[in-house]
């Protein structure tokens, strides 16, 4: 589950009707981000700390902004998330206790630093990961020269119906090396809603949106059927949603 959407369609007032149907449905894993909503830093992550259950896996995203990956930026940013989350780092005995739920599962780059040596960036997060603070690390928005440089590491990628670019290199590289992908965003940011265009009127919408009366499903469910069946992704990757309402995820 995404939290894109936190603080925007949810609120402390109204995501425990989220939390319950994504509970009812066996969902469980949160991925956040220290830059989520861009229009206030650090909303999601505390929404999200709010109402965490020991049961939740959590991920999150390094925080975007130049020179991300040195190390001091990437310290301030992991303490600022684990702050936000309500959650501390883990202890040798933490790991060890099969009772406990990782505390964050996954820390994703955002985004490539071009300022910081790829050798440095790996040491950094090699660094952070044996002092306790995640379990897993993700790479976002890597071209398949980038991943090749990485290789040891890699998670998720902008993927869906319509950016269908990394089937020819990523994918391919991604599964020579047993790396998992998580396919986002999964509605290729509205586009799939059927919602956005720069039609003023009905009259000009006509012939640019599939008739889904006819179906049993609209566009963006069948968005994510198509990223759900398609051969691209494999039983090992997950897809990433972010509904911004209860009926859109009971859809």
């Amino acid at each position: 589950m995404s939290t894109q959407g936190f603080v925007g369609a949810w609120t402390r007032e109204n995501v425990a009707s989220l939390v319950e149907k994504l509970e009812a449905a066996g969902i469980r894993h949160y991925d956040t981000a220290l830059i989520y909503p861009v229009t206030n830093f650090e909303a999601a992550e505390r929404l999200l700390g709010g109402i965490r259950k020991r049961e939740f896996v959590i991920d999150t995203t390094n925080l975007f902004r130049p020179e991300a990956l040195r190390r001091v930026n990437m310290e301030e940013s992991i303490c600022k998330s684990l702050e936000t989350l309500g959650v501390t780092k883990n202890t040798v005995s933490d790991i060890n206790n099969l009772l406990l739920s990782p505390r964050v599962t996954t820390l994703h780059a955002h985004a490539p630093d071009k300022a910081t040596p790829i050798a440095k960036q790996a040491a950094n997060f090699d660094h952070f990961h044996w002092a306790g603070y995640f379990e897993q690390l993700g790479l976002c928005n890597y071209s398949a020269a980038q991943l090749s440089e990485w290789i040891g590491g890699g998670d998720g990628a902008m993927y869906n119906i319509f950016r269908r670019d990394y089937e020819t290199t990523p994918f391919p590289l991604l599964r020579q090396h047993n790396i998992r992908f998580v396919a986002n965003p999964t509605l290729a940011g509205g586009f799939a809603t059927g919602k956005l265009t720069f039609a003023q009127t009905a009259e000009q919408l006509q012939g640019t949106r599939f008739e889904g009366s006819s179906r049993p499903t609209g566009l963006a469910q069948t968005a994510l059927r198509w990223l759900l069946f398609h051969p691209g992704p494999q039983s090992t990757d997950a897809v990433a949603i972010g509904p911004s309402s209860v009926t859109q995820l009971d859809e």
